[in-house]
Order: C-alpha cells, then sequence, then structure tokens
C-alpha cells in the first residue's frame, strides 16, 4: 500500500514538472513574441493609441492563441484517441494479472 502511494505521488511531482516546464517554454514564447514588437508597439503609441488599448489587444492575441493551440492540439490527438478507444492494447499473462492485483479492471 505504502508503495502504491509513493508511487502515486511520484507520478505527481513528474507530473508538476512537465507543467512547469510547459508553463515556462509558453512564456518564453511570449516574451519573445512581445520583445520583437516593442518597435511596432512604440510606433502605435508614438501615433496616439492609449496604452491599456494596446495591452488589450495584446491580451486578447494571447487568448486566441490560446484556444487556437487548443483546438489544434484536440484534432491533432482525437484520430489516436479514437484508434485507442476502439482498438485497446491486451495485456496478457503475468501483465495482466499484475494489472488485476493493482486492481485495475480489464
Amino acid at each position: 500500500m505504502q508503495q502504491i502511494q509513493g508511487d502515486s505521488q511520484t507520478g505527481i511531482a513528474t507530473l508538476a514538472m512537465l507543467y512547469f516546464i510547459i508553463f515556462f517554454g509558453i512564456f518564453g514564447t511570449v516574451l519573445m513574441m512581445i520583445a520583437e514588437r516593442t518597435r511596432e508597439f512604440g510606433v502605435l503609441i508614438s501615433i496616439g493609441m492609449q496604452r491599456s488599448r494596446l495591452k488589450r489587444i495584446i491580451t486578447i492575441e494571447m487568448i486566441l492563441l490560446g484556444i487556437l493551440g487548443l483546438i489544434g492540439g484536440l484534432l491533432a490527438s482525437a484520430p489516436f484517441i479514437m484508434y485507442f478507444y476502439y482498438h485497446p492494447i491486451l495485456l496478457k499473462g503475468e501483465l495482466a494479472k499484475m494489472m488485476e492485483d493493482y486492481g485495475w479492471k480489464l
């Protein structure tokens, strides 16, 4: 029982680390996108655009990029999910018995 709980905690820690790495990857991309456009932002402000409006535009742009990325990821993964839903990997022999002992329903 302790081994299962320890394994579960290790899985949670690994997942947290993965999310941390993904967050900084996305953060770096957004930071680079903004840094490359500083001259463009300067021109927009110099011709009279309000800073609050510029911030709103950038926020909306980031939200739209996130939504497009989410939709793209779902569309790209849907065929694999459907395939393995209808054609699951069957476990046999000792591996199947081990999974049943751990409480998985096969």
